[in-house]
Parts: structure tokens; sequence; C-alpha cells
């Protein structure tokens, strides 16, 4: 059985805000310095949906129930309590623009040590039925999860103990997608946007009714009780084609540096 993780609410919220057509490409990245780089829309599931569309330049935002903030040049995402009746159990924002095959990344910055949060990257979203594919970094049980998400529900693909994890610590996520018959979608974990050590990786394929394009964006889940109090920074989605030429310009380099040496 699948691991409900969304809710149908959001389902509902996204369906209304009516998103425009956007390029096949994803080529965009948020700093967050001084304020959002992009056009972002932010949702919250709780009591009912609750869009909040949010421009290029604006610092912060709230609906009563969750809030955006690029204070001290990161984004948080922050609620009071995700308890019904004070506020969204979860919080997703993303990008207009779609992509076919993608690598989104970023940093996420644990925080509170005591909640038990899910916070990570999203790609290939369709955010009025909600479908797509999440990396995940899970507090409570300190796993990487990678999730096939349909209408709401998250269908586990694979999952990893994450290597010396501590819950107030910072790291950066890549998740790769690619592919349309058979779509292959790769996650990992590391000690930061260095890339010094893999903490850990995880990996599947789907060829059962594949999602081909969509979104792509960031989400923080309150698993418990707790208010959700998730930070990112340097979120990025790019073609993950660019992406491959780049490690083989690199790797052509390599090659020249070494027959010029020898």
């Amino acid at each position: 059985m699948g691991k409900r993780i969304w809710g149908s609410a959001l389902v509902a919220s996204t369906a209304a805000i009516g998103l425009a057509a956007a390029p096949a490409w994803a080529d965009w990245s948020d700093t967050f310095n001084g304020g959002l780089d992009q056009d972002w829309t932010f949702v919250g599931v709780g009591e009912g949906p609750v869009p909040l569309p949010a421009s290029a330049g604006s610092t912060g935002g709230s609906t009563g129930l969750f809030s955006y903030s690029t204070a001290g040049d990161y984004l948080t995402l922050a609620d009071a309590d995700d308890s019904l009746g004070n506020g969204p159990v979860f919080i997703v924002g993303f990008v207009n623009e779609s992509f076919t095959d993608v690598l989104v990344s970023g940093t996420v910055n644990m925080q509170t040590a005591s909640n038990d949060n899910i916070l990570g990257l999203v790609a290939r979203l369709d955010p009025a039925a909600f479908n797509g594919y999440t990396l995940f970094i899970d507090k409570d049980g300190g796993d990487l999860e990678l999730d096939k998400v349909t209408g709401g529900v998250g269908d586990g693909m694979d999952s990893a103990d994450i290597f010396s994890f501590s819950d107030t610590g910072t790291y950066y996520l890549e998740l790769h997608v690619t592919g349309s018959s058979t779509v292959s979608v790769v996650g990992n974990l590391w000690d930061s946007a260095a890339k010094n050590t893999l903490l850990a990786s995880v990996g599947g394929t789907d060829a059962a009714s594949p999602f081909l394009s969509g979104l792509s964006g960031i989400a923080g889940v309150a698993a418990t009780n707790d208010p959700i109090a998730t930070t990112f920074d340097n979120i990025a989605s790019v073609p993950e084609p660019a992406t491959l030429t780049l490690l083989a310009s690199g790797g052509l380099l390599m090659v020249r540096r070494r027959r010029g040496k020898a």
C-alpha cells in the first residue's frame, strides 16, 4: 500500500492555482539573498487549501497559517503548529517552469533538534494532481527517502540510512530524474555543497505510468505535532543534459591535461 505523505487537500488546493503553460526545459536557481530571485508559489495544507503566490524580490509573506521568509539570505518555511486547527501539516514551494530530464539541488538546514519534520526536494511535479518524485530527509528516522507520489500518496521507491546523521545538521541534496518510457530517479545526500563526503544515496526506476515532465521545488512536512521550521539555500533546477555535458567537458579537459603531461 502507498504511504500518504501529502494529503488529498493538497490536490484540491493546487488545482485552483491555474498555472500557465511553461517551457519544456527548466533552468533556474535561487540564492534567496535579499529576497526571492524567482516567482514562487507556496501552498500550505492544514485545515484547508492555502496557496501563497510570491513574486521575485519578495522577502516574506504569510497567510496566517504559514509563512515564508528570506531573512538571513536563506528561505525559511514555518508555521505555528501543525496540529489540525492551528496550521498546515505540509508546505510545498515551486517555480512555474516545466522540465523533462532535470537535476534539482540545494542545501537543507535541519535547525530544530526536537521536531520530526520531513524535508527535501520535488521534481516533475504536477501541482494540480499532485504527482511527482520526491527526495526527503526524515529527521525522525535519520533516513534518506525516495518516493513516487501519485495523487498525494507516496509509494516508496528506495530509502537508506544517513551516515553520521545529525538532526541539527546542514546537508546538500541532489535529485536526478531522467528518461521517458522508463524513468530513472536518483537521490544523493552530501555533507555540504562542496560534496566532500557522500552520506547516503538512493535510486529506482519507474516504468508504470511514469511522470514525463513537471515543476521543481521544495517541501517541508510535519510528521508529528511539531511546528514546521525548515530552511533552504541555493535551490536550483537545471536540465540534466546540461549537467551531463558539463561532466563530459570536465572529463575531456582532464584527458587533455594528462596528455599534455605525458
